[in-house]
Formats: structure tokens, C-alpha cells, sequence
């Protein structure tokens, strides 16, 4: 077994303090509880967003406006679940390239113009 270090911002830290005042912990026993769980993989560090594939998104949302559908329309025909196209909008996910090919025809607008050339985020 290997060691983890884990560091915790000062937010987070004042957070771990309160907790463990109001549950009567010593603030150590709560970080090295924390420390053990993300050692185990109870706990995984939350990834930010990346925000980059905004433009993609809001590309997506203005066509599905345009178009007076929903996302659940767009999900239908475009062959994925309803969280995924929202994923897409929110920045969360950007879709790989046999979705943006799908919502290329699906939503009438050329791959060039959806994805805008810049658009970069992490592949469903």
C-alpha cells in the first residue's frame, strides 16, 4: 500500500474544523479519515469544469431553441441518453466526433460552425 498526501485549501480546512467541533473530533482524526478514504477510492477529487467548450454548448442550446425541440428530442434523435445533451450544454462534456457528426445533420448546421474550431473538453 503507498502513502497519499492530500492537501486541503483553507476553505476546505475551516470547513474540516467546524465539522469536527460540532461532531467533537479532533480536526487531525477528520483529515486522516478523509485521506484514508480517498487512499481506498471512497473519495475522488471533484474536477472542475472546463470551460472552454462554452461556445459549443451555447451553439447547441441556441439550435435546439431555433428549432423549437427539447432536449429530450434532440436526445432521440440523435441516439443518446437526455443527461448527455445537457452535459454538452453545461460545459461538462463536449461530444466526440460521432455525436457532433449526428448533431451536425440533426440540427441542420455545419460541423465547422457548431464546434467552431476551438472547442476543447474532456470526450464522452
Amino acid at each position: 500500500m503507498h502513502t497519499l498526501k492530500v492537501t486541503f485549501s483553507d476553505d476546505v480546512m475551516l470547513k474540516i474544523r467546524d465539522l469536527a467541533e460540532e461532531h467533537n473530533v479532533i480536526p487531525a482524526t477528520v483529515v486522516e479519515d478523509i485521506t484514508r478514504w480517498f487512499t481506498e477510492g471512497r473519495l475522488r477529487p471533484v474536477k472542475e469544469k472546463k470551460k472552454n467548450c462554452s461556445a459549443l454548448g451555447q451553439r447547441i442550446k441556441a439550435a435546439i431553441k431555433e428549432l423549437g425541440w427539447t432536449q429530450t428530442g434532440l436526445a432521440e434523435v440523435v441516439g443518446c441518453a437526455v443527461p448527455t445533451i445537457s452535459r454538452w450544454i453545461t460545459r461538462v462534456r463536449t461530444p466526440g466526433s460521432k455525436h457532433i457528426k449526428l448533431l451536425s445533420i440533426a440540427l441542420g448546421m455545419p460541423v465547422d460552425e457548431l464546434v467552431g474550431g476551438n472547442d476543447v473538453c474532456r470526450k464522452d
